[in-house]
């Protein structure tokens, strides 16, 4: 039962921590270690009133459920024409370019 509780009072604590996490990311933050210095600089600190660090901010991003290559990774749009000359570039042994 506590374990329910806690974990009840940590998920709400992170809801009300999303927006100041959203707002370091989209600064250009991009690494746990930046995430936590930006949390830090915003004198925002974890439920327990520590400062931010590369393990609390993963805790957090558990909690709001965000996966860091979807908040990381830019993604490349793929249609079949790249595809097939990508394919026969890598038969070829010839550089592929990916753009980013």
């Amino acid at each position: 039962m506590k374990e329910t509780i806690k974990t009840g009072k940590s998920k709400k604590f992170a809801e009300q921590i999303r927006s100041i996490y959203e707002e370091c990311v989209r600064e250009g933050t991009k690494s746990l270690k930046q995430i936590a210095e930006c949390l830090n600089n915003k004198k925002s600190t974890t439920i327990r009133g520590e400062t931010w660090t590369v393990s609390t901010v993963k805790s957090l991003e558990q909690q709001l459920q965000i996966s860091r290559s979807s908040s990381t990774t830019k993604l490349t749009e793929f249609n079949q024409d790249n595809v097939i000359e990508a394919a026969d570039k890598f038969y070829k042994k010839e550089e592929i370019w990916v753009p980013n």
